[in-house]
């Protein structure tokens, strides 16, 4: 709060009254202006706190990356051992019964991104290097793909499990039932080949990011040509 004193002596003069309006104003536009750089060094410093959280933040997402990664795998690998178990199974007077495989080690997990909106509605924003801005926002645009595809995956999932035991704990399915199933699962298989390749991606530019380079097709695909790839079909 400013605050601004009245002179100790009364103005007699048009000349005393106009000096102490200048000195007021003088005195007004440096109080304003100090208060202008406090506030300018305070909104750089939460600038590159900013950054910071964000960096962070990748480098959290990337090890959930690695981690989906395997668990995708071992998504895929089932789903199609399972398929496979049931399309081959011998219906006995018109019954299929099927002794579900587990999944070992599946598992995914959703990517962060809680920094990101944080610095998107702060009063910062503006003031992020603007190759941040632009290589975080193609990261974040890839992390917001992944946990739409993920949560996609998940709703197939539970049809799929609740197709499974419509009948009761034990697999028992009509041929038509079997048909069905197994062409849901071909599905979730896609699915699971979709999420897989989502959070590759993430994982070539999420690294260009962290690196301080550009995210351009260029280095993309640098980044792209030695990723490991989903199981064969």
């Amino acid at each position: 709060m400013l605050d601004v004193h009245p002179p100790h002596e009364a103005a007699h003069t048009w000349k005393d009254f106009f000096i102490h309006i200048a000195t007021i104003c003088v005195g007004l536009l440096i109080a304003i202006g100090l208060e202008q750089t406090v506030e300018y060094f305070h909104h750089r410093h939460q600038a590159r706190e900013t950054v910071e959280a964000l960096r962070a933040e990748s480098l959290e997402n990337e090890e959930i990356a690695r981690t989906d990664i395997e668990g995708l795998r071992a998504f895929i690998e089932n789903t199609r051992q399972n398929r496979e178990g049931l399309r081959s199974t011998v219906a006995t007077q018109g019954i299929v019964q099927y002794e579900w495989k587990p999944a070992t080690n599946a598992i995914w997990l959703p990517f962060a991104d809680a920094a990101w909106l944080t610095a998107h509605d702060s009063a910062t924003f503006s003031l992020l290097p603007p190759e941040v801005v632009r290589n975080r926002w193609r990261v974040e645009y890839t992390i917001q793909q992944a946990n739409q595809q993920g949560t996609d995956l998940f709703h197939t999932l539970f049809q799929v499990r609740s197709d499974l035991h419509q009948h009761g704990d034990a697999i028992r399915l009509s041929s038509a039932e079997r048909d069905h199933l197994v062409e849901e699962l071909t599905g979730l298989d896609a699915e699971l080949r979709h999420v897989y390749s989502t959070t590759m991606y993430f994982i070539a530019s999420n690294e260009i990011y962290l690196q301080g380079k550009d995210i351009d097709p260029d280095s993309l695909r640098q980044s792209r040509k030695n990723e490991a790839q989903p199981p064969a079909y």
